[in-house]
């Protein structure tokens, strides 16, 4: 299952609280790669 949903980080420190049906076991920023990034296989961590 992937959830992909824009959210807005406004603040440094920022929480999501994201309902999803099953337990992930990644999470990650930009997973697909769609913005500029200089360092891109740092987007994603395993849980």
């Amino acid at each position: 299952m992937i959830y992909y949903k824009r959210h807005k980080i406004d603040e440094a420190a920022k929480t999501f609280n994201i309902i999803v049906a099953e337990e992930p076991t990644k999470a990650g920023i930009d997973p697909l790669n769609m913005l500029i990034d200089r360092h891109p296989d740092d987007n994603v961590k395993e849980i």
